[in-house]
């Protein structure tokens, strides 16, 4: 399973993969028939492909709901990853999350990224009636990805912007 759009290919990150990006950076190169920077991944997701890898592991059924990897096509290049935080709740909401290394940002590649998920989420499960995103207040270029995919600013707590998108069950949402 892959996502192409106009300039990425979407990989969602197997188990082979994820335990790649821990402990062989030439073997994740070689899976991906892509270049791999050497400061990716952010140590976020270092922090989170543990967990995801135990997912996984337990659910094997749960792949395309966590991490994509993101390849930009004409330089077979990993540019960053994207995913959401699970499969949907018991409310249909599941969260998004995105993440662009910094040599590759304000080039529309977050949200040429985001798009191509939450379109896939909203086919993939029927029942999914929202995806939602965090971002920082004071987080301009992540704002503007999220108003970009036609997402509603819909509260905060603290310093965080609460985002939202609902399904439409007529014309697609641009």
């Amino acid at each position: 399973m892959e996502l192409m759009t106009k300039r990425l290919r979407l990989i969602p990150c197997s188990l082979p993969a994820a335990r790649a990006i821990l402990l062989e950076r030439q073997a994740l190169q070689e899976h991906l028939g892509a270049d791999v920077p050497a400061d990716w991944p952010t140590e976020e997701l270092k922090g989170f492909l543990p967990l995801y890898i135990e997912q996984l592991e337990k659910q094997p059924n749960a792949l395309g709901w966590g991490v994509w990897l993101l390849i930009l096509r004409g330089e077979g290049r990993l540019v960053g990853d994207a995913g959401f935080h699970g499969k949907r709740d018991v409310r249909g909401y599941a969260e998004i999350g995105y993440s662009v290394h910094p040599n590759y940002r304000n080039r529309g590649i977050a949200s040429e990224a985001v798009h191509a998920l939450i379109d896939w989420a909203f086919r993939e499960d029927c029942t999914l009636r929202k995806i939602g995103a965090e971002c920082d207040k004071g987080n301009h270029p992540s704002i503007k990805v999220l108003k970009k995919v036609g997402m509603t600013c819909v509260g905060s707590e603290g310093t965080v912007l609460l985002w939202e998108r609902t399904r439409s069950y007529g014309k697609a949402v641009l």
